[in-house]
């Protein structure tokens, strides 16, 4: 057998440690979690050093029943978000205040609405939106009265989505901007049915607008009014408008146009495009209107009118008789009178033709009575030549014994032209270039800038007259009163080239007035290059 071994005595340091009791005094360990229903102190950094008694609970947070302190929070302005409650602030002052009729307006004070306020015709008669202080603002308070009038009907026909705007007879002198360009948020309103409509019973939501400033002292159109593309009527009658912006022929949707009673001499030539096809305007009233004759009124034959009819035979039959009758005029005023009648009426008599043509051999016959209806050319100036800078070049118009249209005389009534002759040009043009003058590139820089307005101050006070007449005109065909050439479409600032055009146009009426016949069209060009 063999022996035990003896194996070495344990010493002391080797015996089991009796296991000691976790306590909460230990900083580290590792048993269950101890949360804290208290919020922390200031203190608490420093929480090994100096100890603060707290409610403790052991084990995991949600097996621990404590009440929640729910927050109520309630909103005290409509502020359109829902803030956890529904209630609501009945002290807060109600702005709003409801459609009166006319009769109970006129009571009210004067601080809503200024004296003297007179509403528009028709729906805007009827009812018109009171605004308390609070809405109306202190820059509205600032404007004059018939300005406040202005901005309180274009007010009402946003708010009732009103086609038809009626300024009329509010005395205004100009017009801001932008208190028309508001009109542009005007919409058709949909027809309420129970069920969706057929395809071909759909319809755009383009509103009609239809714009009525008469009676007032305008003398110049206000540039918004150029950007309302769905205007279709406007009428400015009775103000004392000196000239039409060509800019008006970006109004495509407009059908009618009134004019008269203004001071006009011309009218833009861009306002043809309106109404030649497809253009759709077909009602356009220019009289009375102190414009350019080609010839003084007559005083002999035509001195009753001209007759103008849609018939051939009739047509025929009336200038048949007016050459027999010249035959033998001793009346000279008579003769000078006679070959303008006479080409306008063999030009009247060829749409006439080629209408009956289309008629007979053609399923478009309406399409072809647009025709006879289309302005007429007769005759145009001599053109006008102009340096960089704008002034008149003498050299290509000395002794050609006619006037430019831009020095013609406010109280003259006749621009004397030649019936059908062709303009000669100088052979100066032929070697002329279609490229900007620096003066004018120079000029659309300056136009461009944000700072254009602070740039006439910035300047010396002995700046040549020329540098000072282009930045006028700089400034006044800046943004939406820009002008395009008629020739080229190019825009530009400074007018090269200038001449006026007589046209012919007018809807069948029996006799018609020797001042009705011809409509002066002025016609402008950016470079000596651009001629008609």
């Amino acid at each position: 057998m063999e022996e035990e071994i003896d194996l070495p005595e344990l010493s002391l340091d080797a015996r089991p440690l009796k296991r000691s009791r976790v306590t909460l005094d230990d900083v580290n360990t590792s048993s269950d979690p101890i949360f804290s229903s208290d919020g922390p102190e200031p203190s608490a950094d420093d929480y090994l050093v100096q100890r603060i008694s707290k409610r403790q609970f052991r084990g995991a947070w949600w097996d621990n029943d404590r009440p929640s302190k729910r927050i109520g929070i309630s909103r005290k302005i409509d502020s359109g978000i829902y803030m956890g409650s529904d209630e609501t602030d009945d002290s807060l002052p109600d702005t709003h205040v409801e459609a009166l009729p006319l009769t109970e307006m006129k009571g009210r004070s004067t601080s809503s609405y200024p004296a003297g306020f007179q509403y528009p015709a028709n729906s805007m008669r009827a009812e018109l939106p009171l605004r308390s202080s609070q809405q109306s603002g202190s820059s509205s308070q600032q404007l004059p009265a018939n300005e406040e009038c202005l901005r309180l009907g274009v007010l009402h026909c946003v708010e009732h989505n009103s086609e038809m705007i009626d300024l009329s007879d509010l005395e205004l002198e100009s017009v801001p901007d932008e208190l028309l360009e508001p009109l542009q948020q005007i919409i058709k309103l949909p027809r309420a049915e129970d069920r969706a409509p057929s395809p071909e019973l759909y319809r755009s939501l383009a509103p009609a607008l239809q714009l009525y400033l008469s009676a007032n002292r305008l003398r110049s159109i206000p540039s918004a009014i150029l950007n309302l593309e769905h205007l279709t009527v406007l009428s400015l009658r009775g103000n004392k408008l000196v000239e039409l912006p060509g800019s008006i022929g970006r109004l495509r949707n407009l059908v009618s146009l009134n004019v008269a009673n203004n001071l006009l001499r011309w009218l833009p030539f861009e306002l043809l495009d309106l109404l030649r096809d497809p253009g759709k305007l077909t009602h356009l009233y220019l009289y009375p209107n102190p414009f350019l004759q080609v010839l003084p009124q007559p005083k002999g034959y035509f001195s009753k009118g001209v007759r103008l009819d849609v018939t051939r035979n009739v047509a025929e039959e009336y200038r048949d008789n007016l050459c027999a009758y010249f035959q033998n005029c001793e009346v000279e005023s008579d003769r000078d009178h006679l070959p303008w009648v006479l080409q306008l009426l063999d030009l009247r008599l060829l749409r006439i033709i080629a209408d009956d043509r289309l008629e007979t051999e053609s399923d478009f016959a309406l399409e072809g009575k647009w025709n006879l209806y289309q302005p007429v050319y007769l005759s145009k100036s001599d053109i006008d030549f102009y340096n960089a800078d704008g002034s008149l070049a003498s050299n290509l118009t000395a002794g050609r014994g006619s006037v430019s249209p831009s020095s013609v005389s406010p109280s003259a009534k006749v621009f004397p032209i030649r019936l059908g002759a062709e303009t000669e040009l100088p052979p100066q043009v032929d070697g002329a270039s279609s490229v900007p003058s620096l003066f004018e590139l120079a000029l659309r820089t300056c136009s461009a800038s944000p700072f254009f307005s602070d740039l006439r101050a910035l300047l010396p006070k002995d700046i040549p007259e020329s540098v000072s007449c282009g930045l006028q005109v700089a400034r006044e065909t800046r943004g939406d009163n820009a002008k395009i050439c008629t020739i080229c479409g190019r825009p530009y600032i400074i007018r090269r080239t200038e001449w006026i055009e007589f046209w012919y146009y007018r809807l069948d009426r029996g006799f018609t007035n020797w001042e009705e016949l011809f409509v002066p069209f002025l016609r402008q060009g950016c470079s000596w290059k651009c001629v008609g």
